[in-house]
């Protein structure tokens, strides 16, 4: 583009160029893969160029809801940096997006604990947050620390992101309306409109209230980011029971085993959750 993104000095022999060229990626790199986060007020790299490359994808796949592609990436981040603390715990929030049976989430997040000395403190936190909900079932304690979190760290989406996920999971079992999640999606999605999870659950809440104009605009944002992944292909499903005819519905129901167990047992929460009467145990269920 002809522009300048960055700079860096070296000064050495010429049988030590390849020791120097690694002092100039350091200086360098760190500008230039700040582009590929979020706009927070710090960012935190691994050690190593491909440490940071690697995490500077990860983090990108993650925001466009590509997470197979971000577990993949967050997996050569702690290859390449095993002592990176934040890796560990992006990796369990992934997990949790598209395998969030308890026992996987746990495990994930047992890497984070272990290093959880290397957290920024609004993540240690939310790890801490965690904790308290499954290991003790104190949603209350664990609120207390997400809220805590988004009080330090408010230009972080991270932060209102797990915010809205313990409303939106597990807000009606500890007196938190279900509809603060829509809040905190929402912030996630003024700080960074791209951010495809927030969006995934607000096409639930959107369809929850009953929003059909709005619940179509959302399932049309995240169909864009065109991506792989079992909640992209429950979004997909989504799309033609919602918004398509009853010939493309009639076409789904005969081609229904083509599709992941792991997508419809998604799908069937959904429902159960945020779906109308008729969706759970009516004509449409």
């Amino acid at each position: 583009t002809g522009r300048l993104l960055a700079s860096g000095t070296a000064a050495g022999t010429v049988d030590s160029l390849s020791q120097l060229m690694d002092g100039v990626w350091a200086q360098v790199l760190p500008s230039i893969v700040r582009h590929n986060f979020a706009l927070t007020s710090a960012v935190t790299l691994p050690r190593g160029l491909p440490a940071m490359l690697a995490y500077a994808a990860a983090e990108e796949a993650f925001r466009h809801g590509d997470y197979g592609e971000a577990l993949a990436d967050y997996d050569r981040v702690l290859a390449a940096d095993s002592q990176f603390a934040i890796a560990y715990f992006r990796r369990a929030i992934v997990v949790g997006q598209v395998d969030p049976r308890e026992e996987r989430f746990r495990q994930a997040l047992a890497g984070a604990s272990r290093h959880q000395a290397g957290l920024a403190p609004a993540d240690s936190l939310l790890l801490d947050g965690y904790r308290l909900l499954l290991d003790r079932g104190d949603g209350r304690a664990a609120l207390e620390r997400f809220k805590a979190a988004a009080d330090l760290a408010p230009d972080q989406p991270q932060v209102w992101f797990t915010l809205g996920e313990f409303s939106y999971h597990f807000g009606v079992l500890f007196d938190q309306p279900i509809l603060d999640a829509e809040t905190a999606f929402n912030r996630v999605l003024d700080l960074v409109p791209d951010f495809a999870p927030a969006i995934a659950h607000l096409i639930s809440l959107a369809h929850l209230r009953g929003d059909d104009q709005e619940t179509a605009r959302l399932i049309a944002a995240y169909e864009h980011f065109d991506t792989r992944s079992v909640v992209a292909e429950a979004v997909g499903i989504a799309d033609t029971l919602l918004l398509q005819g009853p010939a493309a519905r009639r076409h789904l129901l005969r081609t229904v085993d083509r599709h992941s167990v792991t997508a419809l047992e998604y799908l069937a929460f959904q429902a159960q959750t945020f779906g109308t009467d008729d969706e759970r145990r009516g004509p449409l269920r």
